[in-house]
């Protein structure tokens, strides 16, 4: 019954605009998602942005200081840095009565298996790429060196350049979410675009690490915690008939949704990753985010 209920509104929406529901799309649960591509003027390449996704959790006494080192990365890199982070479970506890809330959720724990699987906690991951040990997932501390693995991200370029933009219909609460993916070089490589929706200012407790016991840090405020996948997980393929894919190619996916009643919208982001998927390759080439109201 609820699929049909939003199949109306998703039509009336179209409707209301004195246009058709366009070939293409497709319904998936609560999701329409309609692709187009052509061949234009050639964009100057934008700069590399770079994803950190960091596994953390309310009973990981030692994440507060892994988020103030992440916090210090991107206020010294403010335009290039976007973060999700990955409550993980082993370290979410849902006690109403202490205020530990648990933010885990199965995109979470997919995401996390799709990479490397529990590494520990912090432990984070910089644009999906490997370390000297062959993990996606650093662990902050002995043997993990995340300033490093962010400086080498610094410096790389990408032969895409990424926009978004989102419109909010309160009447029929559905997100209207528009990703371009504008090719400046020509790649051979399989592309996968994701889409994530990514809440700040939830409120509850944290541990924090303390000489000689834990502490509880009340009222923490949690951000960047990543809710639900709107993609697949693992993202879905772009131009996957081309083998090569020339530079002046565009690519636009248009995602309609509805948000889950529980998030703050306000407060919550989108965030697009553009990357490969291969077994041995999952590397970002192109991160962006944007408000979803």
């Amino acid at each position: 019954m609820k699929k049909i209920i939003l199949f109306a509104s998703i039509i009336s929406l179209f409707a209301s605009c004195k246009e058709q529901v366009p070939v293409g799309l497709v319904l998936d649960g609560n999701t329409l998602v309609k692709d187009t591509t052509y061949v234009g003027a050639v964009e100057a390449p934008s700069t590399k942005s770079i994803l950190i996704e960091e596994s953390t959790g309310n009973k990981c006494s030692n994440c507060p200081a892994g988020k103030a080192q992440i916090d210090q990365m991107v206020a010294a890199n403010p335009t290039r840095i976007k973060v999700m982070a990955l409550h993980f479970k082993g370290l979410e506890e849902n006690f109403p009565a202490e205020k530990y809330y648990s933010l885990e959720n199965p995109d979470v724990r997919s995401l996390i298996s799709y990479l490397d699987g529990d590494q520990g906690q912090p432990c984070a991951a910089f644009d999906r790429v490997k370390d000297a040990s062959d993990k996606y997932f650093i662990v902050r501390g002995s043997g993990g060196n995340w300033s490093s693995a962010l400086s080498n991200e610094l410096s790389k370029t990408s032969p895409v350049n990424l926009h978004m933009s989102s419109t909010y219909d309160a009447g029929s609460n559905l997100v209207t979410l528009n990703t371009t993916l504008a090719f400046t070089d020509t790649t051979s490589s399989k592309i996968f675009l994701s889409l994530f929706v990514l809440e700040d200012g939830l409120v509850g407790t944290q541990d924090s690490a303390a000489f000689p016991t834990v502490q509880k840090i009340e009222d923490y405020e949690f951000n960047d915690v990543l809710r639900k996948a709107i993609s697949p997980v693992i993202g879905s393929p772009v131009l996957s008939t081309m083998a090569l894919i020339e530079k002046g190619r565009v690519f636009r996916r248009t995602v309609i949704f509805q948000p889950d009643g529980v998030w703050n919208k306000d407060k919550c982001r989108i965030v697009a990753v553009v990357h490969k998927s291969e077994a041995n390759d999952k590397s970002v080439l192109q991160v962006e985010e944007v408000k979803m109201k």
